[in-house]
């Protein structure tokens, strides 16, 4: 008799025992676990054909094309639409692990009244009644759209009765469309040619993580950056702190915080006095010469002037300001500063690209606070939250959660957040894997999105738009006529686009290539931009910095979870930190040579304060950041968003003021700070031991 384990049942303990380590990393503890490595002499299975939908991922602004691999009715993979444009086939992590959007436990599966689940015909009651009630006193406030929603979104306002639109994106690039008003007559962003550059100067712009479309930028910074033709092209980091971005720079020029406009005005003086191509800008280029900005930019004349040299020997130029750089006091001035580096250098026209499509504009930092003020004074009689989540982004010094307290509270959302916790209506929306839409993310590029696979049973949710429809009708038999869903006007809007671009087939066979292939693509136009003499007027002072003493904070946007709406995502939690090498956790960058003076070590929990909040964070050994600087990623530090994103890390927007730049952006450069050890030891999880 043989004693211990067969072979069969010992492969058996090992591949529950195997499944068990992999599901424990990342998701809840299993309630049960079946193995199926040996079934049941009765059980038939064969696999389905695996089907491909092109749709578009909705992850960020940026828009990729997204290849969705469905079996068995169900989305298992996404990747990048090898089709379009934008991304071509390539697809960021945030891309990746939108796929647990679908599978959330955490997703809204009832439609809820102050905290109690009700049926979905309750819920729609409740909401047409207080649109009616409301009388045209409601504001709306969802994500910017560059495609049909934004129209369909006015429409539904005026149908509705009145009202306004909030466009809220904490990542706004509206101080960067503003100086390129100033600068080019553009309220735009423009494209970046990053293959056609001979050096790139990066003033704390991290395009390869957040910033515009960071899988286009990496596709076309890694062209530029690849040695090719006997040559390797030059990237220089100008900023106070290393980022990702930041270490993939052939040369760091650390700087002082809030300078990088200074910089780029010494570099331009060179220049200008060396070429001589706009006459209107030498007197004013005289006053920020590197001799007159070194002391206050912490940079010697001496590099400031190899840094103009490399321009003139290594061009074309493209010169990038973002990121930090679009979040300070004096972004504006700052980025017009930019602007005019890459003008004197010759860059407009070469690097920098502009066409006739203007950017989706977002809402402001100053109509957010009107907001809250029109909440405040019971202007607003209904708020509709359209999957963002303004409780948690916005710093609790700006008072939004209390005011929407004021008002009733309408949310439109697939997943949990600290917004719809506070809501007094919840309707669980569809993810963009389950609804139609689309995208216009930039000049010559049309995506499509599309539902790959019907709702998981567990989920009882609409698409938003068939949601606004239907209550629309509600109360206005004559809104959206002839539209009995979101997907009759898309394709109304559709045929338009079909007109518009000359397509003579019969709308079914252009609509059905327009899901095959992901949208249409054009060859993008572009158009002559010149630089603007009103430059001249623009001042750049000292660095304007709120609060006393300390050090400066820089709140830096997570690669991962963006700005905290991927936190909920366990890939993304699991994922380490590139330069930090951290999981689940937030932590605070700081120079060593600075903590040892204040008898900080690495990995001790510290506490960080400001004049408007503090937060315990675990110090983070980083040479890559000004001695009189700190910095705190964004994205943790959640209280209502689920079990993956509760509990880890901070918040840093916990620590920043209630502050506007003139571009009515929000401003979360700048503060002081100032550190408290609390433990000499915390307990980060990192995988670079």
């Amino acid at each position: 008799m043989k004693k211990g384990l067969s072979r069969r049942n010992l492969f058996k303990y090992m591949g529950v025992g195997g499944a068990t380590a992999v599901v424990a990393g990342c998701e809840k503890k299993p309630e049960k676990l079946i193995p199926m490595l040996v079934p049941p002499t009765d059980y038939e299975y064969t696999p389905q054909t695996a089907y491909q939908y092109m749709t578009t991922c909705r992850e960020c602004d940026a828009a990729c094309g997204m290849m969705v691999t469905t079996r068995e009715h169900r989305a298992q993979k996404a990747e990048g639409n090898p089709n379009h444009p934008v991304n071509q086939g390539a697809l960021c992590a945030r891309g990746q692990a939108s796929m647990q959007t679908l599978y959330n436990p955490n997703r809204h599966a009832h439609p809820v009244a102050d905290g109690k689940q009700i049926p979905w015909e309750e819920g729609m009651q409740q909401f047409s009644a207080i649109i009616q009630a409301a009388s045209g006193a409601i504001a709306y406030l969802g994500k910017p759209a560059s495609g049909s929603e934004g129209d369909f979104v006015d429409e539904w306002l005026q149908a509705a009765g009145g009202g306004q639109r909030f466009k809220f994106n904490l990542l706004t690039q509206k101080s960067q469309t503003e100086a390129n008003k100033i600068a080019f007559d553009h309220a735009d962003v423009p494209e970046y040619a990053f293959e056609k550059a001979g050096v790139v100067f990066n003033f704390s712009t991290d395009f390869l993580e957040n910033w515009g479309n960071p899988v286009e930028n990496a596709r076309r910074f890694t062209d530029m950056h690849v040695y090719k033709n006997g040559r390797k092209n030059k990237f220089i980091h100008i900023s106070p702190q290393v980022s990702l971005t930041g270490a993939k720079a052939d040369r760091w020029i650390v700087i002082n915080p809030g300078t990088e406009g200074l910089v780029a005005l010494a570099i331009a003086s060179v220049i200008q006095k060396e070429n001589g191509t706009y006459k209107f800008l030498k007197k004013y280029l005289q006053a920020y010469s590197p001799e007159k900005v070194a002391e206050a930019t912490g940079v010697s004349a001496e590099i400031l002037s190899e840094l103009a040299i490399d321009a003139m020997e290594h061009g074309p130029l493209l010169a990038l300001g973002g990121g930090n750089v679009s979040a300070t006091d004096q972004s504006v001035e700052t980025l017009v500063a930019v602007n005019i580096l890459n003008a004197v250098s010759g860059a407009l026209n070469k690097t920098i690209l502009f066409s006739d499509q203007t950017a989706p504009e977002s809402s402001t930092h100053q109509d957010l606070t009107q907001l809250i003020s029109d909440l405040n004074a019971g202007k607003i009689k209904l708020l509709i939250v359209d999957d963002s989540n303004p409780v948690y982004a916005l710093p609790p010094s700006m008072g939004f959660l209390q005011a929407m307290k004021k008002v009733f509270v309408v949310s439109l959302a697939s997943q949990k957040s600290e917004t719809t916790h506070a809501a007094n209506l919840v309707l669980p929306a569809l993810t963009a894997y389950e609804s139609w839409g689309d995208a216009f993310p930039r000049n010559g590029v049309r995506s499509i999105q599309q539902p790959v696979m019907s709702t998981v049973n567990m989920f009882d949710a609409r698409a938003r738009e068939d949601i606004l429809l239907s209550v629309a009708q509600n109360v206005n038999k004559k809104a959206f006529s002839g539209n009995s869903s979101y997907l009759d006007y898309l394709q109304n809007i559709w045929q338009k686009i079909q007109r518009k671009v000359g397509d003579r087939r019969n709308f079914d066979s252009f609509w059905i290539s327009v899901l095959e292939n992901g949208g249409i693509f054009e060859k993008p136009k572009f158009i002559q931009a010149s630089l603007n003499r009103r430059v001249a007027s623009v001042k750049l002072n000292d660095p304007g910095i709120a609060g006393s003493d300390g050090l400066t904070l820089l709140p830096t946007t997570s690669l991962l979870l963006g700005d905290g709406s991927g936190a909920n995502k366990p890939w993304l939690q699991e994922v380490p930190d590139p330069m930090s090498q951290i999981v689940w956790d937030s932590w605070m960058e700081i120079n060593p040579d600075t903590a040892q003076k204040l008898g900080i070590n690495d990995r001790a929990i510290v506490e960080v304060s400001t004049p408007y909040g503090s937060v315990q964070a675990t110090a983070y050994y980083h040479f890559g950041i000004h001695r009189n600087a700190i910095a705190i990623p964004m994205g943790q530090g959640h209280q209502h968003s689920g079990d993956v994103a509760d509990g880890f890390g901070i918040n840093v927007m916990e620590l920043l003021p209630d502050q506007m730049d003139k571009a009515g952006s929000l401003v979360f450069v700048g503060a002081k700070a100032k550190l408290k050890l609390i433990n000499e030891k915390s307990y980060t999880v990192n995988t670079d031991g």
